[in-house]
């Protein structure tokens, strides 16, 4: 059977979630209780440290003990397994990917127990809140089949209920309807997947003291008119005091957009500015130089600039896919194994 840790191991993790040793410690206790996520935990540490013939031959020996032990590792019934795709970290769930119908399976299960990156489908925030996985830091919500269409009509649920998650820092919303009923204080990355007229005023409604990055992607069918007068307002009453990077993509009215920016309140701190997929020009360009001095880094993918647009200062135009990712996905201290488990 899989150990379940008490809250004072848990209360360990999640003061150092991306600390190996805690998670060794652990491993060693599986180890001495038989479960076998402790030796595997171990094997997947020492493979990720390895180099060269050591580490070719440490995840061979990792990939014949899942395969050997797969039914105790991941701990959950077949039906649920070949629904999911997960990656995993010294032995436990570290991201994870669920359908309705397997989510609150997938949360009570002894391995997820520090899950920290969680995907789900529309309506599904509720189970998440009650099962209130104590380390997950980024949460998904939308379908895999993301074109506009779809996302206009999804029922996303009240994200206000994630209050419950204390290290959620992260927070996607694929779709274009959701309430908001109580305020996410500790949020720090919003992204929105598609953003209209009832997706600005919910949000400006809520305070975001910690959020530092917010990601609009714009409903592109909208008039630049509409659009514009859309941001103009939501910027005059969105409380955004910590926000240093910005994406605004799929701008029908880019130049306007930047002036706008230019006289709000989050211009003199923006470090990072995002304008892919919309129509600024070199006139936009010259505005934004002018208008936000502390911007390092400006993301111009295609726009209406020519090929050889380049910022009256010192200011790089740099490519979305050349932009810095996600810390926890780089380098191979950390990274963690994926598979689908029901393979």
């Amino acid at each position: 059977m899989s150990v379940l840790f008490d809250e004072e191991a848990v209360g360990r993790v999640a003061a150092a979630p991306d600390d190996a040793k805690t998670y060794l410690v652990l491993a060693d206790a599986l180890e001495d209780a038989g479960d076998p996520r402790g030796k595997w935990g171990s094997l997947l540490h020492e493979a990720e440290r390895g180099s060269g013939d050591d580490f070719a031959r440490l995840t061979v020996l990792e990939r014949k003990y899942f395969a050997k032990h797969r039914k105790r590792l991941v701990g959950l019934p077949e039906s649920v397994a070949r629904e999911l795709e997960i990656e995993w970290r010294w032995g436990f769930m570290h991201r994870a990917a669920a359908t309705s119908s397997t989510v609150r399976t997938l949360l009570a299960a002894p391995a997820a127990q520090f899950l920290r990156s969680l995907t789900i489908e529309p309506g599904d925030v509720e189970a998440v809140a009650e099962s209130a996985p104590r380390l997950l830091g980024s949460l998904t919500v939308g379908p895999l089949d993301e074109r506009a269409e779809t996302l206009r009509t999804l029922k996303l649920g009240d994200v206000g209920a994630l209050w419950t998650l204390p290290l959620l820092r992260s927070l996607t919303l694929q779709g274009a309807r959701f309430s908001i009923s109580r305020e996410l204080p500790r949020l720090r990355h919003l992204r929105l997947g598609l953003v209209n007229e009832g997706v600005l005023t919910t949000v400006a409604a809520m305070r975001w003291p910690e959020v530092e990055s917010l990601e609009l992607r714009l409903d592109w069918p909208v008039q630049p008119t509409k659009q514009l007068q859309q941001l103009k307002r939501f910027f005059e009453a969105t409380w955004l005091p910590k926000l240093r990077s910005l994406t605004v993509s799929h701008c029908t009215a880019s130049n306007e957009v930047v002036g706008v920016l230019a006289k709000s309140r989050v211009a003199e701190a923006l470090t990072t500015l995002d304008l892919s997929l919309g129509t600024l020009t070199e006139a936009g360009l010259r505005t934004v130089v002018a208008a936000f001095p502390s911007l390092t880094a400006l993301v111009v993918d295609r726009n209406h600039l020519a090929a050889t647009a380049r910022a009256p200062r010192a200011l790089p135009l740099c490519s979305a896919n050349g932009a810095a990712g996600d810390p926890a996905r780089g380098g191979r201290e950390g990274r963690p194994s994926t598979r689908r488990v029901g393979d």
